[in-house]
């Protein structure tokens, strides 16, 4: 049995749904492994970016405040209050440098103080005052090893830019920086020297302000890789490694892996070539790789829960995909009931639509088989004389592939002759090869008798094509003889251009085949041949027969009778050939039913007595034949005369019925009402006086003027529109006709018969 949960699926579903999780979960691996990988590139890409970026920002703000300490220097150069020579046997030299250097110090927080010392000369000036040289080094900034005396020969021998530095200044935690700059720059013979003050702080708080969040060390080296300052005063950035990793970077921006004291750390550094200074910022391996492992660790939570989502998802689709499939179980148990047990949904089906295509099958070769008898039934229909059209013929063939469109028609009877046991079997085999063989040009369709020896060939072709068809049919006469050994006679009717003649031209073919006693077998006999030798065309009785269509229509039972007679008396007594008789009875079978076929459709074919062509070979005499025609023709009569009096009647009641709905129209006119009716105007009218009495307009004005007397009996409307309302164009005329038929004028008939 085929296990169902409680919630309605199979275990076919639960397979289907754990298939999709696993593939899923494999993808969702595999996704997650790239992921993994290229989001450690990318992470460890973006950490290269970030801090090279970082440095890069941090060199850029750096390299700018020295480039305005340099051009600060150039504006004392220029400054002409601090000219030498502005400035000798000046009272106020002190007050005016002091003021000068202030300005300079007051617009930029990066400095401490600016000095300025004129070349030879025992005192040094600053934005505070002035002091000597001798007070400056050992009071003022003491730098440990830059005494007085080298002091002294530096400041009044320096020919380029040049930075000191100290480790403790003046009893201040903070080291202290002094830029010197010659003036003028770029001299042989400088005149005076400026010294920048910058304490370590500033550049602090320009790391710190840069670098904002930034928790790692980072260094600012000058050209002769001494370390300018740091973030952080690790002991590692006083070793040997790291002094040997910092000669080995170059002038290029650099990422390398550092290995100090057995701790792994990451190595950004850059180079400026405005300073020649060096930014380095240095990561421990084990920060990096901890941030890595947690944005993992967020990645793969993430992935667990698009896990999840997706997972979750994909039951529902699996439920929603899987009703289609569950609907169509249950349908195809339904279909069919012989599914075996233990089957699951896809077997179920597959065994229904096994089921089914065998059904399919079967039903294919049954409609196979109702094709060739419907088939059979239109051909059949169509040489009997039923289907008088081609347009009928065509919509009720198309679909089974008998399908006329042609002008000409022309009916073959075929005879084989071989023995019976042996032709049953292999007829089907040479009726195919007979309908392939016949030309393209043309619509040939073979209806099979019931006598296993022959077939009826009906041909439809255009004129020029005839000879063609003609060969083929002498030819496949040979070919039938020389493939299976069988003798093919062909009797050809007459050629015809009208569907409706298909039965007269099978008539022909039939008493053509006939003559096969005379001509032989294994021959082709013409109708046409045999008519020109034994018959005279003008001795056939065509009045007589137009006559029979006409009476029998009519319902003249005497004159039907009377025609009748001569018919046979023709046959009879002049010794009329066969083949004429035949066509003579056809030609009256014709009459009679198509004469029923109009009067009344379904009456011909309610009683089964009534002949057709295939029955005319059936007849002993012409006599017994003439008896059936008489009884058809008297049926006719009968059911003219029952009905000619409802027909009268109604068609009376129309001609009241248009009237009265008309009268009053001013177009009314007994033309328009003929029209109308496909009646002549002199026809309608005797038709009327002889139903009712009276002609047309005294009716007519009968109507007019009643209704002309209610109006003026019940409504207050002038004369005038009475008139115009009963469909009189003239007030006179309709006065003087209204006191012809009452007697009074429309005013007086008022007045009289107000209510």
């Amino acid at each position: 049995m085929k296990k169902i949960s409680r919630h309605g699926y199979s275990s076919l579903f639960f397979k289907y749904l754990v298939s999709y999780i696993v593939i899923l979960t494999i993808s969702v691996i595999a996704v997650t492994g790239i992921m993994r990988g290229s989001f450690v590139n990318m992470f460890d890409k973006q950490l290269i970016t970030d801090n090279l970026n970082t440095l890069n920002r941090l060199m850029y703000v750096i390299d700018n405040q020295l480039s305005q300490m340099q051009k600060t220097a150039l504006q004392i150069e220029i400054n002409k209050n601090l000219r030498p020579v502005n400035l000798n046997d000046n009272p106020t030299k002190v007050f005016t440098v002091k003021n000068e250097l202030a300005n300079y110090v007051a617009t930029n927080n990066f400095i401490e103080n600016i000095f300025l010392y004129y070349r030879s000369d025992e005192y040094i000036y600053s934005s505070f005052g002035s002091c000597s040289t001798t007070m400056f080094i050992d009071d003022v900034y003491n730098y440990g090893s830059w005494n007085k005396i080298t002091f002294y020969e530096d400041i009044n021998s320096i020919s380029s830019n040049t930075v000191y530095y100290s480790n403790n200044a003046a009893g201040k935690q903070n080291r202290n920086f002094i830029f010197l700059y010659p003036l003028p720059a770029n001299s042989m013979h400088p005149y005076a020297t400026s010294l920048f003050i910058v304490p370590e702080k500033s550049f602090k708080n320009i790391m710190k302000s840069t670098l904002k969040d930034w928790t790692e060390n980072t260094i600012i080296l000058d050209n002769d890789n001494r370390i300018i300052t740091s973030i952080n005063d690790n002991e590692y950035i006083y070793t040997e490694e790291f002094s040997k990793a910092v000669e080995t970077l170059g002038n290029s921006r650099k990422v390398k892996n550092l290995n100090i004291d057995g701790k792994k750390y990451l190595l950004f550094s850059i180079y400026s070539d405005n300073t020649s200074w060096r930014y380095i910022s240095i990561v421990p391996i084990y920060k990096t790789r901890e941030e890595i492992s947690n944005m993992q660790m967020k990645l793969i939570y993430s992935i667990i829960l698009v896990w999840v989502f997706v997972g979750i998802i994909a039951y529902f689709i699996s439920r929603l995909n899987y009703r289609p499939i569950k609907n169509l179980d249950a349908y195809a148990k339904m279909i069919w009931s012989g599914n075996k047990e233990g089957l699951n949904e896809v077997e179920t089906v597959k065994e229904t639509l096994k089921f089914l295509s065998d059904k399919n099958i079967q039903l294919d070769q049954k409609l196979k088989s109702e094709e060739i008898a419907r088939n059979e039934h239109l051909l059949t229909k169509i040489l009997k004389g039923e289907i008088g059209t081609v347009y009928e013929v065509n919509q009720k063939g198309r679909d089974i592939g008998v399908i006329f469109t042609k002008d000409n028609y022309r009916v073959s009877m075929l005879k084989f002759s071989y023995g019976s046991d042996i032709l049953c079997n292999i007829k089907g085999n040479v009726i195919k090869f007979i309908e392939e063989s016949l030309p393209n040009q043309c619509e040939a369709y073979i209806r099979d008798h019931i006598d296993g020896d022959k077939a009826s060939l009906i041909i439809s072709y255009a004129q020029e094509d005839e000879k063609n068809i003609l060969k083929a049919l002498d030819q496949i006469k040979g070919s039938i003889k020389e493939k299976w050994n069988i003798v093919l006679t062909i009797g050809v009717g007459g050629e015809y251009n009208s569907i409706h003649d298909i039965p007269k031209s099978y008539i022909e073919a039939c008493t053509a085949l006939d003559f096969r006693f005379v001509k032989g077998n294994s021959t082709i006999i013409f109708y046409e041949e045999m008519t020109k030798e034994q018959s005279n065309c003008n001795s056939y009785p065509h009045e007589d027969i137009a006559k029979l269509e006409v009476f029998i229509k009519q319902g003249d039972t005497d004159n039907i009778e009377t025609i009748l007679g001569r018919l046979i008396d023709f046959i009879k007594d002049q010794d009329t050939p066969i083949f004429i008789a035949r066509r003579i009875c056809y030609d009256i079978i014709n009459i009679v039913m198509r004469t029923m076929n109009e009067i009344y459709k379904e009456f011909a074919f309610v009683n089964a007595k009534y002949p057709d062509v295939f029955a005319l070979r059936e007849f002993e005499t012409v006599d017994q034949f003439v008896d059936i025609i008489k009884i058809i023709c008297y049926d006719i009569c009968n059911y003219v005369k029952e009905n000619q009096y409802k027909k009268c009647e109604q068609m009376l009641r129309n001609i009241l019925d248009y009237i009265d709905e008309n009268y009053t129209h001013c177009n009314f006119s007994i033309q328009n009402m003929a029209d109308r009716f496909n009646m002549s105007t002199s026809g309608i009218s005797q038709y009327f006086k002889d139903q009712t009495g009276q002609n047309i307009l005294d009716y007519v004005s009968y109507l007019k003027i009643e209704k002309a007397k209610k109006l003026l009996m019940e409504t207050g409307i002038p004369v005038k529109d009475v008139c115009k309302d009963i469909g009189y164009y003239n007030v006179s005329s309709f006065i003087r006709r209204f006191k012809q038929m009452t007697g009074l004028t429309p005013g007086e008939y008022r007045k009289n018969n107000v209510i």
